[in-house]
């Protein structure tokens, strides 16, 4: 439920779900995709703005350059598909 709300632009959704990716709760872990959904929940308006930026950036020292760039990449073509739906 958590993607199918993050697809329609949730940003507490996208939180949640980078939670799960960071945490492999439910899902693969992934740092990668957890950055992801983080950044997008960020740039989408995420509430606890300050909380999420932290632990997003705490992401990033786990991934190498190329796999944060493919994170970033992924992130801002998310953020583009993945806008609150109104």
């Amino acid at each position: 439920w958590y993607r199918k709300a993050a697809e329609q632009g949730d940003a507490s959704a996208q939180n949640n779900l980078g939670v799960m990716y960071a945490n492999g709760e439910g899902v693969p872990q992934s740092y990668s995709l957890a950055y992801t959904w983080f950044s997008v929940a960020i740039a989408n308006g995420y509430q606890d703005q300050s909380r999420a930026i932290s632990v997003r950036d705490a992401l990033a020292t786990k991934l190498s350059p190329p796999q944060l760039a493919e994170a970033q990449k992924r992130a801002a073509q998310y953020f583009e598909q993945y806008q609150p739906r109104t």
